[in-house]
């Protein structure tokens, strides 16, 4: 079947001279239908399996398509946009005295909905998919009558009340679970003595209230080779048997609970690790070596670790480690200078630690490099200096450290967010940033910087754009995605999800001079500009107001001279504006988003400045040349930028509608 991934296709409500009844299988997955599910559905009493996912289907989910369905033993759609009626679809499903669903699989919708009773009586299933719905109440107890069950995935609603032992006592044959609570409202009470029929595989627990200590019943789970016990509240030492179920595991997620004590050398001789993420914890005491040369993903992030990283531990062969996230501990030292053997490393993140001495060019070099973050540290020198072009990377942050030098004129088509803030850079800014084809975030607040702002930062074709890359899914990584702290607004905020939409310059507090460049104003999806704490003369160009995207503009504790150029009350999204501090005059614009603007320290430190909200009244016999020359200019100016804004914003949610 061919399909497009753009045009929308209405799936047809009714066929009414269609015969069905020898259908046994359908497949209509990965469409853009943007249509209820059809009730002709039940003029398919044959079907055995029916497979609709992916394909934008809305509404309800109607019980009527799914009668005279004896055979039935698949139903998924999962991946819509389906957003009730499944308690009523189990009512009739389990009407049959003998039904025969296997498997149902309605993940990833937006149900809001409630499980019936009626759930126990669909007897013969063998895989029940619901997470990451809204699905609330209680799980029902009859859950315990699904005898066959062998993969039960219940994680990501809202459920309440508590779920014990008995739900889970009949469920012989269950091999995989997964269970969670996003509103955290979920209780399980298992008893401590409780034994299990089962045996599983894999082991979800997320988001629930399971008490202070390791659930006794999981020691018994000798097939296990992932498991996930997050975001759970346990607040003790980690047992010894939980150590040794360890060393089978291919994938352990203790992550964001309050587990406290060192942690064992026994991790030291795991060596098949995919992924262990032991982050946000109260885990104590040196890191051990731990053996790479079999783990994907290694997070030990947030924890109270102290003392040197292992000088070794990056120098494992054979490796395929893409992700290490040391950041938040007290670790000191040096960070280990040989890392030629991570070859396939793309994220590194050792930021807030104790770390001193120069960053190692091997660790700059990693060829599959996309993110490094070594911020909030004590590190000096001139960092990544033999870098030319970064291949792959798209985001670095070295803030907060003690780097000087020259801003480096690092090259890469990949370049997306450039973090130097806080450290001793001197110079000039380097032209080659004007070259980077995709950087739309830039951070070199708070250095020593000086010279002029380059007029080629308006060709910069990253602020050009409306978004970006998505991140965290990406290249086989389940937990990894990109956090930066940026100042928008006049406070500090970390960035992750909608970091991709963030088009930010942020130049304050340096010794740049000269002027702005009228060139800026090409910067046409700039979010934030904040340019205060330097040396900046000249006029605001006054042309500003075609930066119709701005919502943060600081120009505070500069030279500049002039007057406020009325084009920047047509910037309907400006929310946050500073201009204290300079050589401007004339009178405050009184029209459009100024209205907002009514607090005076927004102006104050500027003794040619009058009008509204200062108490400096202007002169009405005396106008203002500078304000008036313009008048006429600004009016049209006002008229077209309101409609250009309108026409980018309509265009921008179209372009998002797709890209999502």
């Amino acid at each position: 079947m061919w399909r497009s991934s753009i045009s929308v296709v209405r799936l047809l409500q009714t066929l009414p001279f269609v015969n069905l009844t020898s259908l046994t299988y359908l497949e209509l997955s990965q469409n853009k239908f943007n249509s209820l599910v059809p009730t002709w559905l039940s003029n398919a009493s044959s079907l055995v399996d029916i497979q609709i996912a992916a394909s934008e289907l809305i509404g309800r989910i109607p019980s009527l398509a799914f009668k005279n369905m004896c055979n039935l033993q698949t139903i998924q759609l999962e991946g819509n946009l389906l957003d009730g009626g499944l308690a009523e679809l189990v009512d009739t499903l389990a009407d049959y005295s003998n039904s025969s669903i296997q498997v149902l699989n309605f993940m990833q919708n937006k149900l809001r909905d409630y499980l019936p009773d009626s759930l126990g009586r669909l007897r013969n299933i063998n895989y029940l998919y619901l997470n990451s719905n809204s699905l609330f109440g209680s799980i029902p107890a009859s859950i315990g009558n699904l005898t066959k069950l062998r993969g039960l995935w219940i994680y990501g609603n809202q459920w309440q009340g508590v779920m014990r032992d008995s739900h889970l006592s009949n469920l012989v044959d269950l091999d995989i679970l997964y269970i969670g609570s996003s509103n955290n409202s979920l209780v399980l009470d298992f008893s401590a003595d409780w034994y299990p029929p089962f045996n599983l595989s894999s082991l979800e627990i997320l988001d629930c209230q399971i008490g202070t200590s390791f659930p006794a019943w999981i020691e018994s789970q000798t097939n296990l080779h992932s498991l996930t016990l997050s975001k759970t509240a346990i607040s003790s030492v980690v047992p010894e048997w939980m150590w040794k179920l360890s060393t089978q595991l291919r994938y352990l997620d203790l992550s964001e609970n309050k587990l406290h004590g060192n942690l064992p050398e026994m991790l030291a001789i795991k060596n098949s690790w995919l992924t262990l993420d032991l982050g946000n914890n109260l885990f104590e005491g040196t890191l051990p070596r731990l053996p790479l040369s079999n783990t994907f993903e290694l997070s030990l992030k947030n924890n109270r670790l102290s003392g040197v990283v292992p000088s070794d531990m990056f120098d494992q062969q054979p490796s395929c480690l893409r992700s290490v996230d040391f950041s938040g501990n007290m670790l000191s030292g040096n960070i280990p200078t040989k890392w030629d053997a991570m070859e396939t490393l793309m994220y590194v993140d050792f930021s807030s630690n104790n770390l001193l001495g120069e960053v190692p060019e091997t660790l700059c070099l990693l060829p599959s490099l996309l993110s490094l973050k070594l911020s909030n540290n004590s590190l000096f020198g001139e960092p990544c200096k033999s870098v030319t072009a970064f291949e792959r990377l798209w985001s670095i942050d070295l803030g907060e450290n003690n780097f000087s030098g020259n801003i480096p004129k690092w090259r890469g088509d990949s370049l997306e967010q450039i973090r130097l803030h806080g450290n001793f850079f001197k110079g000039s800014l380097p032209a080659e940033l004007c070259s980077l084809p995709n950087l739309h975030v830039l951070d070199l607040a708070r250095n020593k910087l000086s010279g002029q702002i380059p007029p080629c930062f308006g060709k910069m074709t990253g602020f050009k754009k409306s978004f970006s890359k998505l991140y965290g899914l990406q290249n086989g990584l389940t937990s990894y995605r990109i956090e930066m702290e940026l100042n928008v607004k006049g406070s500090g905020r970390i960035f992750d999800t909608i970091l991709p939409l963030l088009n930010l310059i942020d130049l304050s507090s340096n010794e740049l001079s000269g002027q702005i460049p009228e060139q800026i104003i090409y910067l046409s999806y700039l979010n934030s500009l904040n340019l205060s704490g330097n040396r900046i003369n000249g006029h605001i160009p006054d042309n500003i107001g075609l930066l119709l995207h701005l919502e943060s503009l600081d120009l505070s504790n500069n030279a500049l001279d002039g007057h406020i150029p009325a084009s920047l009350a047509t910037i309907t999204f400006l929310s946050k504006l500073n201009l204290s501090h300079n050589n401007l005059s004339g009178q405050i614009p009184s029209q459009y988003q100024f209205l907002t603007f009514d607090d005076p320290s927004i102006y104050e430190g500027n003794p040619g400045l009058c009008g509204l909200p200062l108490q400096k009244m202007c002169n009405p016999q005396q106008p203002h040349k500078e304000s008036s020359d313009d008048s006429g200019v600004s009016e049209k100016m006002i008229y077209f930028a309101q409609v250009l804004c309108w026409v980018s914003y309509l265009v921008f949610w179209q372009y998002a509608a797709l890209w999502q």
